[in-house]
């Protein structure tokens, strides 16, 4: 191919991306976060946890809510206003300590809203990059958002640390490059009626998509309990924030990795399979890294298992984009936006009882998850090859 010919759609992959990146970065800061937020405004471990999924339930409901506006518009919009909304998060701590928790659940709210708006705008512009792999296009993308939203907790903790909680009001100037790139890229988006330029794409792996979302229900849960609850596990043993966020950081380098690196497999051998066996192998080094949770190095578990295990939800959109049922921004917007704000429901839920009998109880959990998706889907495998 020549490469000439790839460069406006490797130019249009690296704004989408950098965009994602920073969307992603701001949805990460606040667990991090956490246990300086709920020092700052007194909150409960349930208050704390409920601001968080505030801005979670937002950014995915709003999503299935959204996603299929501007169905047939070719021109983004929704992303540049949703960066411009999610950047609120910055502003955490500059709210007055007078009725502090409803100021905070509105900025989480909007943050939400701002996150959720653009996500299902984003992968339609992905899948309209022509002459790059479905499949390699996604997982380079989704892999800026395992990205940002690591580090954006990161970045958060190490300024917090070098000069105060409210200089994080200066990520505010993360939103101009992406805002530039997506104007000189001239990126344009994907519709229903899209032709797959790619036709040698291989047709494995399409399902109804109910199956594709049900399997991801569980990888969602366990995610989001991990990276939401873990900072605050972390500071009840005596962890920093900068070591929260350096974990939080290293699961997301793993995850990242993993999908850049799974994905040539994935493309070749088909993402269930490659999904199901990844998730099976990540799911042992969770298990070792919870119970070693006190060792500062048993850090490096947790990364290897991001490598396997959440490293395949790339793999998922994939497959979702290649199911059938329901239009493409509203499979979106089900699997980015549906699945992870019934997570963010569970964990809700998991609040209270994390509180009364202990983080630790919820997080000894969380690999269940992954090992309960990997079952669905092998189990799924197994009955169409034998069919």
């Amino acid at each position: 191919m020549n490469r000439s010919s790839l460069r406006l759609p490797i130019a249009q992959l690296i704004a989408l991306t950098s965009l994602h990146f920073i969307v992603d970065a701001f949805a990460g800061m606040p667990s991090v976060l956490l246990p300086n937020i709920r020092e700052s405004f007194a909150l409960t471990l349930t208050q704390g946890v409920a601001i968080i999924v505030i801005l979670d339930i937002s950014c995915n409901a709003f999503q299935i809510l959204t996603g299929h506006l501007r169905s047939k518009s070719t021109k983004p919009l929704f992303m540049q206003i949703g960066l411009l909304l999610a950047s609120l998060v910055t502003l955490v701590f500059l709210v007055p300590q007078s009725n502090a928790f409803y100021i905070l659940c509105i900025i989480f709210l909007l943050a939400g809203f701002g996150i959720a708006i653009s996500h299902p705008e984003s992968f339609r512009a992905v899948h309209a990059i022509e002459k790059i792999p479905a499949t390699i296009a996604t997982s380079v993308f989704i892999t800026a958002g395992f990205l940002g939203f690591s580090s954006g907790g990161y970045i958060a903790s190490i300024i917090t640390q070098r000069f105060g909680a409210t200089a994080i009001v200066w990520l505010l100037f993360m939103v101009i490059p992406p805002i530039l790139f997506l104007h000189l890229t001239k990126v344009k988006l994907a519709t229903d009626s899209h032709k797959n330029t790619q036709a040698n794409l291989p047709l494995r792996d399409v399902y109804p998509f109910w199956i594709i979302l049900v399997m991801s229900l569980p990888i969602t849960v366990s995610s989001t309990t991990l990276v939401r609850l873990l900072p605050s596990r972390l500071a009840e043993i005596g962890f920093d924030v900068g070591f929260a966020g350096k974990s939080v950081l290293l699961y997301g380098i793993g995850s990242a990795a993993g999908s850049l690196i799974w994905a040539q497999l994935a493309h070749k051998k088909g993402e269930l399979i490659t999904t199901s066996i990844l998730m099976l192998i990540g799911t042992p080094f969770l298990v070792l890294y919870l119970t070693n949770l006190d060792s500062a190095q048993a850090i490096w578990l947790l990364m290897i298992s991001g490598f396997f295990a959440s490293s395949t939800y790339s793999f998922i959109v994939t497959m979702g984009k290649k199911a059938t049922g329901l239009k493409l921004g509203q499979r979106m917007g089900f699997l980015i936006g549906g699945a992870w704000g019934f997570a963010s429901l569970v964990l809700l839920a998991l609040s209270k009882p994390a509180e009364i009998y202990g983080i630790e109880k919820i997080l000894a959990a969380v690999p269940f998850g992954f090992g309960c998706a990997s079952v669905i889907g092998l189990v799924l495998f197994y009955k169409t090859t034998k069919r």
